[in-house]
């Protein structure tokens, strides 16, 4: 069995088919030759002498990059393709599997594009969707889409590690903020209106962010206009993997996102080293999904987050919510086990194997059997 992962939005594919290959399965990944940073393989820390590997392969976007796609893909038994790729496996007329990730599901599947008309037909299409987001399920269920299975993202935890040195007041309560500045999507606004409120009474603060994203320069316009200079710092640039580590590290607490109601890989990779995350969880979704609640300092509003760092401050809150995070990421997204679960679908996909697809809040439990 040939397996090609397609597409590499934030590495996701590089994770998921470098932990297969772990388990000697025959799996590459197709990407863009040139990727964004967040997406390229090389900013994970993981690679030997910052090279490719030879089973990554690529296509040039400036030559008939969607037929260098379709070509690819009818090389491989099967194809797990992200993102917009679904669109590609379908014409390529060969068995694959969707992997949704977020906006493609949540916007451009339902839009009345060319595009997204045929991301759907791809979807409905599909052997099977696979779902990395809890909130995703709603997506599901407005496209009526009865093929579908979550899986949590891949995140090989155990690599990540770092001898970076970064500059962090040890006199102040330090908060990282490395989220993308998308207002609509991740609620940045919100945060830093709260940030701001507990700036102007309390010293013992400060907060490091990253020049990231399209409303950037609107959420540091609310800072600038608060004349709290002294207490923020801006990162230029987004950080590799040893980058951010290092920050998770040394930082107090990890705050992520506001609106989706599902934890971002900055959530979870924070939870693992054993920090508090701050972000809004919708516990609806993953009491459905996990069974119970991930152990964040949970919140949406102003208010709630104003709140929650006037408690940090004061040392008010759970003191075990570190550990406990820690042990919820490893009980529900060890890589061993998620791997696994793909590996479990791709095989059964193979064989040409039925897979019940059960009713919601039962097949996408986390740690559920592919029967």
């Amino acid at each position: 069995m040939k397996i090609l992962v397609a597409g590499n939005l934030a590495n996701t594919g590089y994770f998921l088919a470098s932990k297969l290959r772990e388990e000697n399965i025959d799996i590459d990944l197709l990407m863009e030759d040139n990727p964004h940073p967040v997406s390229d393989p090389k900013n994970t820390g993981e690679l030997e002498f910052n090279e490719y590997p030879k089973w990554i392969k690529f296509w040039n976007k400036n030559c008939n990059w969607k037929y260098q796609i379709i070509k690819k893909i009818r090389e491989y038994d099967i194809t797990c393709a992200a993102t917009e790729l679904p669109i590609f496996a379908f014409f390529a007329l060969k068995p694959y599997i969707a992997l949704a990730t977020g906006s493609d599901l949540r916007e451009l599947a339902k839009s009345k594009t060319i595009k997204g008309i045929l991301l759907r037909m791809a979807y409905k299409k599909a052997k099977v969707i696979i779902f990395t987001d809890p909130d995703l399920i709603y997506s599901i269920k407005e496209l009526n889409l009865k093929n579908s299975l979550y899986c949590p993202p891949i995140r090989d935890f155990y690599k990540m590690n770092s001898s970076e040195k970064v500059l962090v007041n040890k006199n102040k309560f330090n908060i990282f903020y490395p989220t993308t500045h998308i207002w609509s999507v991740k609620g940045n606004e919100v945060f830093i209106k709260a940030f701001i409120q507990v700036a102007k009474k309390r010293n013992n603060i400060h907060l490091t962010l990253i020049n990231k994203g399209k409303d950037f320069k609107k959420s540091l316009k609310l800072l600038e206009d608060a004349q709290i200079r002294e207490k923020y710092t801006v990162l230029p640039k987004p950080l590799n993997q040893n980058e951010l580590v290092s920050y998770y590290q040394n930082c107090n607490v990890i705050v992520d996102q506001f609106i989706l109601g599902s934890l971002g890989s900055i959530g979870l990779e924070a939870m693992f080293m054993s920090k508090p995350v701050i972000a809004y969880v919708d516990n609806t979704i993953y009491s459905k999904i996990y069974g119970e609640n991930p152990p964040v300092l949970n919140c949406k509003t102003i208010e709630e987050i104003y709140l929650i760092l006037i408690k940090l401050l004061d040392n008010k809150n759970d003191q075990n919510i570190g550990k406990n995070a820690n042990e919820w990421i490893l009980k529900y997204h060890s890589p061993e086990m998620v791997s696994q679960k793909y590996y479990e679908i791709f095989k059964k996909v193979y064989e040409k194997n039925k897979i019940n697809f059960l009713s919601v809040g039962e097949n996408y439990k986390v740690n559920s059997n592919i029967t």
